[in-house]
């Protein structure tokens, strides 16, 4: 498997298993939201299949991870590659509280990634860590995205010349 994917599951896996394992997360322990929707992953975008009309809560909320590309800046330096988390929150509410929702889900993943440097000791996170919220007004649909940078391994081959 190669890193990237490797990257991306395991990305998935910690967010899934241990950041925000449902909607009702925002609730602050009280029961206002325990029919809340869970969170659903996809990685690199929703389905070309989406259909989102009648189906929002099939889609949304959700986590997609992507990788947007990497960087080696020299033959000594691992490979920086730059992954963005973008997070979709529907809500209807009229207080715009889907906003609020989706300021707490990028906060928690960033702190979550910050608090361990890494992920379970195979990526070492690289600052800076961005964040940004979509400036367009698209309720009921609030959107963000976490833009995180991670050292990986790149292949290793044998230098059979001995030219390094």
């Amino acid at each position: 498997m190669n890193t990237v994917s490797n990257l991306l599951d395991e990305i998935k896996s910690v967010l899934e298993n241990e950041v925000v394992p449902g909607i009702s997360l925002y609730t602050n322990g009280s029961n206002a939201d325990k029919d809340a929707e869970e969170m659903k992953f996809f990685k690199h975008d929703l389905p070309l299949s989406a259909e989102f009309r009648g189906q929002e809560n099939k889609y949304f909320p959700c986590l997609i991870v992507r990788d947007s590309g990497g960087k080696i800046a020299t033959a000594s330096e691992p490979q920086i590659n730059t992954v963005k988390i973008y997070v979709q929150i529907r809500d209807t509410n009229p207080d715009m509280s889907g906003y609020e929702k989706l300021i707490i889900t990028l906060d928690r993943i960033r702190d979550y990634f910050l608090a361990n440097g890494g992920i379970r000791g195979k990526y070492q996170l690289v600052y800076p860590i961005e964040y940004k919220v979509a400036d367009d007004i698209t309720t009921p649909y609030f959107l963000g995205v976490l833009v995180t940078r991670w050292t990986v391994n790149r292949m290793s081959w044998n230098d059979i010349e001995g030219f390094l």
